[in-house]
């Protein structure tokens, strides 16, 4: 049996606030391979820094269909292109989502407001013309939502 006190410490990313949280882990090992995992936590440290997402947190969505080698040119065009979208102000997230059975891809990116993601439309509307020329990806008709829950 191994009893370990283990610290954590980071950013949640949904407000922006710093923690740190201490729990007791218990492992049983067997052979040695870990055979039982216990986590004992106090939930209560995490709470004011969870929270809801900042308010007023927009997402911006486009789906489409794709092959396979098209994914392949979105998914290398796209970190290539978020490597400077990661220091725009107000800048939350992005996900590429894939579907390889029927090829259907959602992109989601995530601002801080509604501001922010319509101060960065020009340049979002210039990545998907850049994206239909390098991938062959056909520009979709983009969708804005509000944030309400991020867990």
């Amino acid at each position: 049996m191994v009893i370990a006190e283990v610290t954590a410490k980071g950013t949640v990313a949904t407000t922006g606030r710093s923690f740190t949280a201490t729990s007791v882990q218990i492992l049983r090992v067997r052979d040695g391979q870990i055979v039982s995992f216990r986590d004992f936590a106090d939930p209560r440290g995490l709470e004011d820094v969870v929270g809801e997402p900042r308010p007023g947190a927009c997402a911006r969505v486009n789906a489409v269909q794709m092959t396979a080698d098209q994914l392949a040119g979105l998914v290398q065009f796209s970190s290539a292109g978020l490597a400077t979208v990661r220091e725009t102000p107000g800048f939350a997230g992005f996900y590429l989502l894939a579907d390889r059975s029927d090829g259907k891809v959602i992109t989601v990116s995530l601002w801080d407001s509604e501001d922010s993601l319509r101060q960065h439309e020009a340049r979002a509307a210039a990545m998907r013309a850049d994206a239909e020329s390098v991938a062959g990806v056909a520009s979709p008709p983009v969708e804005v939502y509000e944030v309400l829950l991020q867990v």
